[in-house]
């Protein structure tokens, strides 16, 4: 048990480390390595899942849960879409390392205390990410890291066109978040229309030709911000790596 005067709430920021094993304690996901944490915003669903264990913590708690399987949404969680209705039953560990209510995130964000020390997590991880995977700043374009694998041979994009891309998402980690590959057809959208992608993969997706391959690395200031992506698949202040490949410019 931690030492918190309050359990977690609807509109509370948690930081938390969480694992989740099948019923056979082989482990299916864990944010535990280093420093990395994940940031979630409570909501006020209550359905027995994760939203609903991390309501019951005090800050500092460590506790585990048994878990229905249509109660947590493993493939959003991880982005491997390959666990949800594979298990009856899931096994949760969590421990809420930090608690931060609606009034204590306005006092921190003019404090800037919590958000710089996710903003140097998020740099900690992406200064080894570049190391391990021997890319230099040379590299860097206009706030990402743009890589290029196959230069292609076709159109390259000169504003506002519709674009057909696949792409696979990941986390530094590795872990997948995204694939249009599971799908027949690529990702149709009109580059350059408001709120159709992220401003990294924009900047990214400019630099190619039809047929090119590329990875953009694009750290959370170009990607899904302090807030994190809506769905909360992506947690604020996380850098993101997407592989790309454009099909076709209509």
């Amino acid at each position: 048990l931690g030492d918190g005067e309050k359990h977690a709430e609807e509109g509370d920021v948690v930081l938390a480390n969480i694992a989740i094993k099948d019923m056979h304690d082989s482990l299916l996901y864990s944010n535990a390595f280093g420093a990395y944490q994940s940031a979630y915003r409570l909501t006020p669903i209550k359905n027995g899942g994760l939203n609903e264990a991390l309501s019951l913590l005090y800050e500092g708690d460590s506790a585990s849960f048994i878990v229905e399987g249509k109660r947590l949404d493993l493939d959003g969680i991880t982005g491997e879409k390959k666990y949800n209705g594979k298990y009856a039953k899931y096994k949760m560990d969590i421990r809420l390392n930090r608690l931060f209510d609606p009034e204590q995130q306005e006092e921190e964000r003019d404090k800037s205390d919590w958000i710089q020390d996710m903003e140097m997590n998020e740099q900690i991880l992406l200064n080894n990410f570049l190391k391990e995977k021997q890319i230099s700043q040379e590299q860097l374009l206009d706030g990402i890291y743009y890589l290029q694998h196959q230069e292609g041979e076709g159109h390259q994009i000169e504003g506002w066109e519709t674009v057909l891309v696949h792409y696979q998402a990941s986390f530094v980690n590795g872990v997948m978040f995204d694939d249009t590959y599971i799908f027949k057809d690529p990702l149709e959208f009109e580059l350059g229309k408001p709120d159709q992608v992220i401003k990294g993969f924009m900047i990214g997706l400019k630099q190619m030709k039809v047929g090119g391959q590329a990875s953009f690395v694009i750290p959370s200031q170009k990607a899904f911000g302090e807030e994190g992506s809506s769905t909360g698949i992506v947690p604020p202040y996380t850098t993101v790596v997407y592989d790309v490949e454009l099909v076709g410019i209509k």
